[in-house]
Protein backbone atom coordinates (compact mmCIF):
# COMPACT_ATOMS: atom_id res chain seq x y z
CA UNK A 1 0.00 0.00 0.00
CA UNK A 2 1.84 2.92 -1.62
CA UNK A 3 2.80 5.56 1.75
CA UNK A 4 1.56 2.96 4.36
CA UNK A 5 3.42 0.30 4.47
CA UNK A 6 4.09 -3.45 3.28
CA UNK A 7 1.17 -5.63 3.38
CA UNK A 8 2.30 -9.93 5.16
CA UNK A 9 -0.39 -12.66 5.38
CA UNK A 10 -0.06 -15.40 7.24
CA UNK A 11 -1.10 -17.73 10.22
CA UNK A 12 0.15 -16.56 13.71
CA UNK A 13 1.59 -19.99 15.79
CA UNK A 14 2.26 -18.73 18.96
CA UNK A 15 1.68 -15.57 20.95
CA UNK A 16 -0.23 -12.17 20.43
CA UNK A 17 0.03 -9.06 18.12
CA UNK A 18 -1.23 -5.71 18.63
CA UNK A 19 -1.84 -2.97 16.29
CA UNK A 20 1.55 -0.70 17.34
CA UNK A 21 3.56 -3.55 18.28
CA UNK A 22 7.71 -3.51 17.14
CA UNK A 23 8.69 -6.94 15.15
CA UNK A 24 11.40 -7.99 13.75
CA UNK A 25 11.49 -9.99 10.25
CA UNK A 26 13.73 -12.66 9.90
CA UNK A 27 14.68 -14.29 6.66
CA UNK A 28 17.95 -15.76 5.00
CA UNK A 29 19.52 -11.49 4.50
CA UNK A 30 19.21 -10.64 8.28
CA UNK A 31 17.07 -9.32 10.43
CA UNK A 32 14.89 -5.73 9.57
CA UNK A 33 12.78 -4.23 12.26
CA UNK A 34 8.95 -3.22 12.04
CA UNK A 35 6.20 -1.66 13.17
CA UNK A 36 2.77 -3.37 13.25
CA UNK A 37 0.19 -0.63 11.83
CA UNK A 38 -2.91 -2.49 10.73
CA UNK A 39 -4.20 -5.94 11.06
CA UNK A 40 -6.88 -7.31 9.08
CA UNK A 41 -8.73 -10.56 8.98
CA UNK A 42 -11.37 -11.64 6.46
CA UNK A 43 -11.71 -7.85 6.06
CA UNK A 44 -12.26 -6.54 9.23
CA UNK A 45 -10.03 -4.85 11.24
CA UNK A 46 -8.85 -5.90 14.60
CA UNK A 47 -6.76 -4.43 17.54
CA UNK A 48 -5.01 -7.56 17.75
CA UNK A 49 -4.75 -11.14 16.65
CA UNK A 50 -3.71 -14.82 18.15
CA UNK A 51 -2.87 -18.10 18.04
CA UNK A 52 -4.36 -19.95 14.87
CA UNK A 53 -5.70 -16.94 12.97
CA UNK A 54 -4.69 -15.75 9.40
CA UNK A 55 -4.43 -12.30 9.39
CA UNK A 56 -2.90 -9.65 6.99
CA UNK A 57 -0.60 -7.61 8.63
CA UNK A 58 0.46 -3.92 8.01
CA UNK A 59 4.24 -3.27 8.27
CA UNK A 60 6.02 0.03 8.21
CA UNK A 61 9.57 0.55 8.19
CA UNK A 62 10.12 -2.45 5.80
CA UNK A 63 9.88 -2.84 1.84
CA UNK A 64 8.03 -5.52 -0.21
CA UNK A 65 11.65 -5.94 -1.64
CA UNK A 66 12.93 -7.25 1.60
CA UNK A 67 9.94 -10.02 2.32
CA UNK A 68 9.89 -13.26 0.83
CA UNK A 69 8.20 -16.20 1.35
CA UNK A 70 8.82 -18.12 4.26
CA UNK A 71 9.95 -15.18 6.77
CA UNK A 72 9.25 -15.17 10.52
CA UNK A 73 8.08 -12.11 12.53
CA UNK A 74 9.29 -12.26 16.44
CA UNK A 75 8.28 -9.71 18.81
CA UNK A 76 11.07 -7.00 19.62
Amino acid sequence: IAKRGTVVTGRITRGTIRVGDTVLVEHAGGTRRAKCTGIEMFRKQLDAAGPGENVGLLLDGVDKKHIAAGDWLRSA
